[in-house]
């Protein structure tokens, strides 16, 4: 069983960074900044997520979809607005 759903996951996770890749090719990045960069953050930012998703015993997953939404948001524009 645990075959299938690693598939499944690698699946859905090569989508998110082709999906990914192609709004970044689109985008203006901030100064020394590659897509490859990105990308790489977000791995990470993904297996942090997914690491502490594995910790929560029960999931309510309307929840979970606003938690990936607002670590994404966070992870494209910042924490702080800028000049302040």
């Amino acid at each position: 069983m645990r075959e299938p759903i690693r598939s499944i996951k690698q699946q859905l996770l090569d989508f998110n960074l082709n999906y990914f890749r192609t709004v970044l090719e689109h985008a203006t990045l901030e100064k020394g900044l590659s897509i490859e960069d990105v990308l790489e953050y977000y791995l990470v930012v993904n297996d942090a997520f997914d690491a502490r998703f594995h910790e929560i015993d029960s999931v309510d997953i309307d929840q979970h979809f606003k938690d990936i939404e607002l670590v994404i948001n966070m992870m494209m524009f910042g924490t702080i607005k800028r000049g302040q």
